[in-house]
Formats: C-alpha cells, sequence, structure tokens
C-alpha cells in the first residue's frame, strides 16, 4: 500500500493530479481506498493495505479510451511483507503527468498493518519526490490465535467487530524534495453487516483548503459477483457504480463515474499458486523439518504456512504447540553453553563437548555451538580414554545409571568408540531386567487393584527406562481407574444405604465390602461393615435353625438352599458346612440312581427323557465321568435344536469350556446358527474373565509365599489362554523361587 501522493501541483495542473486515482473498483467505490483496497493499487491509496496481500499479483487500470494509465505490481515475501512498485500516466487536463511509486506494507500482528510509499512526480519539466506512511486495523480470525489466545485487545475481539470492522489512515504526498504542494490525510472505516458481505464505508481526505468527504456501499449478489457504488461531498454528479467479477485467479473491475462520464475498467491478476495452495507447501516442509528433529525450522516453515493461509489449522496448530517448547529450548540452551563454557574452561572436555553437542540436538544450525566444538575437538579425543575408564570403574561399582551417563557422553562425541558401545549395550540390558522387574510386580499389584503400589512400581520401572511403553500405558490406566473408582465408590456407598434402609443387611454388608476392596481403608466403609456383621449374626442363627428342622424333616433340597446362602454370607458357619457335607452324601446315590435310569432309557431309545435323566445325576454330582460321556453320546444323536437347548444349559451352569465345545458341534452342523455364534463370544468373555479370576488368585497366593498353589491357578489360566503372558512370566517366578528354597534346605 504504497503512498502514491499526488497533491496540487500549481494551480490547474494541481486539479489534474485531484482528479486522478488508480484503480476502477476504488473510484466506483467513491474514492474510499484509504481501507479495504487489497491490489498493488494500495500502493496510492494506503500503503498498510500492501500487508494483506499474500500473493504475487499485477494491476492494470484503463480510465482513457486507449490508453493504459496504470500499471502495478505487489510482490509478497513471507516474515517480511509485499513489496509493490507502480506506474501511473495520464493525458488528463492540459497537461500529462507521469508518477513511479515503490513501497512495502506489513502485517503487524493478528489486527495491525502498516507500510510506506516513495514516489517521483513528473509534471511537464517538474520533477519532485514525495513519501507517505500508512496504517490499518482490521481485526480477523486467526487459525493460530484461535488455538492459542487472542491477542486482540477489548473490544477489538468482540463478535460485533471481529472480522466486520476496517479502519485506516495513510499520509500522502509527504515532500522529500522541494515542492509546492501541501501533503492529504487520507482517513476511513468501513463495516461488514452480513456475512455474505454486505459493507458500508466511509472516508475523509483531508487537504489545505479542499477537503472531501466519501461513501461506497458493496453488495455481494453471488459468490464471485458484487455490485459497488459510490459518492463524493453527497453530490449526485459525483457518482459511481460498478461491479467485480471473479474468475480464479482474475479479478475484473468495470465502473461508469458520472463526473467523467465514461465507463472505467481495471483487471487485478494473480500470478501463481493461490494462497492456500503455497501455504500447504510450506507446511509440508514444516512437517518434513519436524519428523528431521529441526523443531526451529518447524516453527519458522508453519509460520510461513500462516501467512499464506490464516485459517491453516494444522500449522496453527503446530505453531501452538512448538512455540512455548522452543521458548523452554532457547532457555536450556542458553545454560548449556554456559555449562559448556565453564566446563571448558577448567578443562573438562569431554563434558563440555556434551553441553554443546545437546544445544546442536535442540537446534542444529547454533553456530556457537558448532565453533566450540570445532575449537576443543583435539582435545576431546586426548580426555576420552580417562572417561571411559571412568565409566568401566562405575560400572564395575553397580552404578549403571552413572556408568550410561558416561558413555553416552563419550558417544555423543565419539558416536564410532566401540568399548562405549558394549558397555552401553550391557547397561541397558541390566536396566531394562531391573525396570521389567518393577513392571511385573507392579502388573501383580494391579491384578490386586492394589493402584497406589502398582503406580510406584510402573514409575520405578520408567525412572530406569523412560520409553518403557507397558509402564505408560498401565500408568493412564490408573490414572483413570481412579477416577472411575471414585465414581463407583459413591455409588455403592448409595446403593448399601438404600439397601440398610429397607434392612437387606447382607446386600447392604456386600456393598459396602465391595468399597473396601476399591479402597481398603475407607473408613466410612469399614464401620458399616462391622454395623452389618452384628446384624447379620442374629439372622444366621435363625437361618441355621430353619435349616436343620427342614434336613430332619427330609426337605434337604430346601435346607440345602438355605445352608448354602449362610456359607454366602459366612462362609466359615461350622454347622452349615457340617450339613452340607450330610446333604452330599445323601445325594451321592440319588446321582447313581438317576445315571442308571437315564443308561436305561437311552438302550430304549428314549433319548430326551434319557438326557433329562442324566442332567439330574450330572445335577447332584457334576464329576460322575460316566454321565458326563453318556450325555456326549445323547447330544450327538440329538437334533440341533436339541443340541441348543442342551449348550444354553452348560452355559447356564457357567460350565463354559463345555458349552463351548456344544456351540462348536452345533456350528459344524449349522455355520449360520446366529444363536450358537452369539453364545460362543460370550463364552469367550466369560472364560477371559476366568483366566483374570485364576491369575489373581495364583498373585494373591504367591503374595502369600504358597508357590505351588499359585502354579496351579496359572496352570489353570494356562489351559484357558496357554499364551497369558503374566502367568507365564509368574509361574516361572514361583519356579524360581520353589527351586531357591530347596537349595537352602
Amino acid at each position: 500500500m504504497f503512498i502514491w501522493l499526488i497533491i496540487y501541483t500549481c494551480l490547474h495542473a494541481q486539479q489534474d493530479l485531484i482528479s486522478f486515482s488508480p484503480g476502477a473498483k476504488s473510484i466506483g467505490l467513491g474514492r474510499t481506498g484509504v481501507i479495504d483496497v487489497y491490489d498493488p493499487s494500495a500502493l496510492y491509496w494506503n500503503p498498510a493495505s500492501l500487508g494483506f496481500i499474500n500473493k504475487y499479483q499485477t494491476l492494470f487500470s484503463i480510465h482513457q479510451p486507449f490508453h493504459l494509465n496504470y500499471s502495478a505490481y505487489s510482490h509478497f515475501i513471507p516474515r517480511v511483507g509485499s513489496l509493490a512498485m507502480s506506474m501511473a500516466q495520464t493525458d488528463m487536463g492540459e497537461t500529462g503527468i507521469e508518477i513511479y511509486s515503490a513501497g512495502w506494507g506489513k502485517k503487524i500482528n493478528d489486527y495491525f498493518y502498516a507500510g510506506f510509499a516513495i514516489n517521483d512526480v513528473i509534471l511537464d519539466s517538474e520533477n519532485w519526490v514525495t513519501g507517505g506512511v500508512g496504517f490499518l486495523v482490521k481485526p480477523e480470525t486467526s487459525a493460530y490465535y484461535q488455538n492459542n489466545h487472542s491477542s486482540l485487545p477489548g473490544f477489538l475481539g468482540s463478535p460485533l467487530i471481529l472480522d466486520r470492522l476496517t479502519m485506516g489512515v495513510s499520509i500522502q504526498n509527504i515532500p522529500l524534495t522541494d515542492t509546492y504542494y501541501d501533503h492529504v490525510t487520507r482517513i476511513g472505516a468501513s463495516y461488514t453487516f452480513t456475512r455474505d458481505g454486505f459493507k458500508l464505508m466511509f472516508a475523509q481526505h483531508i487537504k489545505r483548503g479542499n477537503d472531501s468527504s466519501h461513501l461506497g456501499l458493496i453488495i455481494p449478489l453471488q459468490q464471485n459477483l458484487q455490485f459497488f457504488a459510490g459518492i463524493r461531498d453527497y453530490l449526485f454528479n459525483k457518482t459511481a457504480l460498478g461491479a467485480e467479477i471473479s474468475l480464479n485467479n482474475i479479478d475484473l473491475h468495470f465502473v461508469y463515474d458520472y463526473d467523467v462520464k465514461r465507463i472505467l475498467f481495471s483487471t487485478a491478476i494473480r500470478l501463481g499458486s493461490s494462497g492456500s495452495t503455497l501455504a500447504e507447501q510450506e507446511y509440508s516442509q514444516a512437517q518434513k523439518k519436524y519428523t528431521e528433529g529441526d523443531q526451529l525450522k518447524a516453527l519458522y516453515y508453519s509460520k510461513r504456512a500462516l501467512e499464506y493461509d490464516t485459517g491453516h489449522k494444522k500449522a496453527a496448530e503446530m505453531v501452538t504447540n512448538l512455540e512455548p517448547v522452543i521458548k523452554q529450548n532457547k532457555k536450556k540452551i542458553k545454560l548449556l553453553l554456559q555449562a559448556g563454557r565453564i566446563l571448558e574452561s577448567r578443562e573438562y572436555y569431554i563434558s563440555a563437548a556434551t553441553q554443546y553437542m545437546q544445544v546442536l540436538k535442540l537446534d542444529p544450525d547454533n553456530k556457537t555451538a558448532q565453533i566450540a566444538l570445532n575449537r576443543i575437538s583435539p582435545r576431546v579425543n586426548i580426555h576420552t580414554e580417562n572417561r571411559y575408564n571412568l565409566g568401566v570403574t562405575s560400572f564395575e561399582n553397580n552404578d549403571l545409571v552413572g556408568a550410561k551417563n558416561i558413555f553416552e557422553s563419550i558417544l555423543l562425541v565419539r558416536p564410532d568408540h566401540t568399548a562405549s558401545k558394549q558397555y552401553l549395550a550391557k547397561i541397558n540390558d541390566l536396566l531394562f531386567t531391573q525396570a521389567e522387574n518393577h513392571f511385573f510386580t507392579g502388573l501383580g499389584y494391579y491384578s490386586q487393584r492394589k493402584l497406589a503400589d502398582a503406580e510406584k512400581e510402573f514409575q520405578n520401572a520408567l525412572e530406569i527406562v523412560p520409553a518403557y511403553t507397558e509402564a505408560k500405558e498401565y500408568l493412564d490406566r490408573i490414572a483413570e481407574d481412579k477416577i472411575n473408582n471414585l465414581k463407583l465408590v459413591i455409588k455403592l456407598l448409595e446403593e448399601g444405604q438404600d439397601f440398610e434402609a429397607k434392612k437387606s443387611w447382607f446386600q447392604a454388608r456386600e456393598k459396602y465390602r465391595q468399597v473396601l476392596e476399591i479402597d481398603p481403608v475407607h473408613s466410612e466403609a469399614q464401620n458399616k461393615l462391622a454395623e452389618m456383621d452384628v446384624l447379620l449374626a442374629d439372622y444366621v442363627n435363625e437361618q441355621v435353625s430353619k435349616g436343620e428342622s427342614l434336613y430332619n424333616s427330609g426337605q434337604e433340597n430346601a435346607a440345602q438352599n438355605i445352608f448354602t446362602n449362610v456359607l454366602r454370607i459366612q462362609p466359615g458357619n461350622a454347622k452349615a458346612a457340617r450339613y452340607m457335607s450330610l446333604i452330599a452324601e445323601k445325594s451321592s446315590g440319588k446321582s447313581t440312581r438317576y445315571f442308571e435310569n437315564a443308561q436305561n432309557l437311552y438302550n430304549q431309545g428314549n433319548w430326551k427323557a434319557s438326557l433329562a435323566a442324566v442332567d439330574s445325576s450330572l445335577k447332584i454330582n457334576p464329576r460322575f465321568n460316566d454321565a458326563v460321556q453318556l450325555k456326549n453320546k445323547l447330544l450327538k444323536t440329538l437334533n440341533v435344536e436339541q443340541m441348543l437347548e442342551n449348550a444354553k444349559n452348560e452355559y447356564a451352569k457357567e460350565n463354559y469350556t463345555e458349552a463351548m465345545e456344544r456351540f462348536n458341534q452345533i456350528l459344524e452342523k449349522d455355520q449360520q446358527n446366529t444363536q450358537a455364534l452369539n453364545y460362543l463370544e460370550q463364552c469367550q468373555k466369560k472364560l477371559a474373565e476366568k483366566v483374570d479370576e485364576y491369575f489373581n488368585k495364583g498373585l494373591e497366593l504367591y503374595s502369600r509365599e504358597n508357590y505351588r498353589l499359585a502354579i496351579q491357578y496359572w496352570q489353570k489360566a494356562l489351559e484357558i489362554n496357554p499364551s497369558h503372558k503374566g502367568s507365564i512370566e509368574y509361574s516361572k517366578r514361583a519356579t524360581e523361587r520353589i527351586k531357591a528354597l530347596e537349595r537352602l534346605q
């Protein structure tokens, strides 16, 4: 937006200068060009507006028949702004005028633009040079400031102002050589009322003894078609009407000016790719540099992308993320360079080189670090062996972390040092083994829902091996579990209180017990559990007496249900356990009789009745092998519907492995059987839960040093899932513990 100041030369020539304005659109808008002119003619109106142009563009304007009155070119350079130059020639009036201009405009921040221009005016034999400055305030939506924090002060960030209001001021024709003409000040503002771009604009041109007022109006008709009109000094004979047609990279402006009674024409042509295309190219460079680890260059290119397209969200996100990191890195670099200089002055050359190398990791082009490394390189080679010997000593003293740091510092400055590589490989293996021990211990605690202990172990693993991915994943799980546990504890307490209100003591006790499983030190749950135990004691005694009466009257099944419930409440109740044993002894004879009946019915070919009898036998004694074999025979002879019914029965009894076999047999006969497929999936889920149950039980026994029984539970888990990592690992550990104990005996 270079200032193209034409002010008045001697009287009649002065009027010739005033009558000329570049760009048909700005004339059609009543010469309100101090704002909202975003093409190279901004050089004349307000050079600050050049800062809004983020492309290469030319402008040609014809005001007289067969005469090119104005030509201009603007060139955008990211991080620098837009440069422009223009040439004006006109035969208006009695004399010819030539004006050559150059200028610059730049976006200073997300709402403020500034620019300047220099003009060489030639009028007959006279020649003089003028200058101009311009400023523009245009609050805009920016992807960067949306993602980060808006820097718009006060009211400029409000919805009524943002992307709607534009204000500009320019001072042109400031004499830089001797001239008789005064400068001109232009001020203006525009406001967009609707989303589709209905806009009203006003400008005031202040010249000594010749002020003028200007109004303009833009009415969008279609996406690429606009109508506009303007008036000067509110005089009808100084009005203009026009239209703008946008065709890809060309903008055409047609205007009829009532003042000169002539049609004016101008065209603005974009050269090269669009801003969005150039922004994408810059962002690709930013991504490449980020992948290479050069964050400074990544930030540089992502900011260039935003200059081409302020709405580029990915570039904005990268700038938002990188700016605080790089700011912090600059502080680190400063400290590292200071440390490097101090170490160098004390002749600790390897340590100094390590500091400089770390600087280059953060900033690969840092000249200070590069020069320092070249300076101390000969001395580094001399001191490497001493440093290496110190690392070996640290390793032998079991200071693995210290030794690791030493060997890494050597390799940082001497990547070819083979012995350091070998020691570092050994150390990494040892540290990983230590980290793995912490990880598996944490896994055990996590399986027992001891989240605090598990968290500590996973953190220990990460301290040793910061890249231990699985430990990080479990720490994330624990953080999520803590939130979920808090919600669950609140829910369980509420449910427990509800059961208390209904005098359902056992159900209330279960809820408080579940709270303590999540949080063993929860004082409210502990107190409530103690209360429930007192209330349940009387209830249990009543139930035991009732069960005894039923047993004595021969109602074993009813008695069994009562004693089962009692043992659920008090697993150690001796009376209930004794009566359950008596019932089991009586039941074994019944199981045999049911089986014999099932065998007879099978021989008679009455398979359905036989299956019912064998199920009764197995209900009493699930481990009756002969009954199991007979049931398998029966299932093979039954149709799919009957097989499905029996498979569902196994599922209901929680015999998931056997149920899976039954459902697979069904699918052999009917591959698309939906029920069998669904139940098969449910069986797999239930078995996975069983694996977790066996694994956790094994961990509990392992923590009590009951290694042999723990191994048995893990073997049960492996029977269901042979690749279960936790069971395999802990089985090995338990076996090693058993062998170690045997060696001590």
